[in-house]
């Protein structure tokens, strides 16, 4: 469940990528998984999901307790200044 590729992404990234809503909740649901396991870019599944603007995973993964929404990628941007820089308002207040 927390196996990586090339890219050091997890089945999560690759979910998060897809914007598969129905596989983010059915991996959250295993409790072995590791939300935070950071890709080559030093992104979480949650920074990518902020990072793609994609709503659905933001609330998904803000809904889980082991999901640390602080950690910063290799820029030193946290996944609010990353909303903000794209602009993404709907991320941002999600995210306030």
């Amino acid at each position: 469940i927390n196996s990586i590729n090339g890219y050091h992404r997890t089945p999560l990234h690759h979910a998060v990528i897809g914007d598969s809503s129905s596989v983010i909740s059915l991996l959250l649901t295993d409790r072995r998984l590791d939300p935070n396991i950071r890709d080559l870019y030093g992104r979480t599944a949650f920074h990518t999901a902020v990072h793609w603007g994609f709503q659905t995973g933001v609330r998904l993964l803000l809904a889980d307790d082991r999901v640390d929404t602080g950690i910063e990628d290799i820029n030193g941007c946290s996944p609010l200044q990353t909303a903000a820089t794209k602009d993404f308002k709907n991320i941002v207040e999600i995210l306030l």
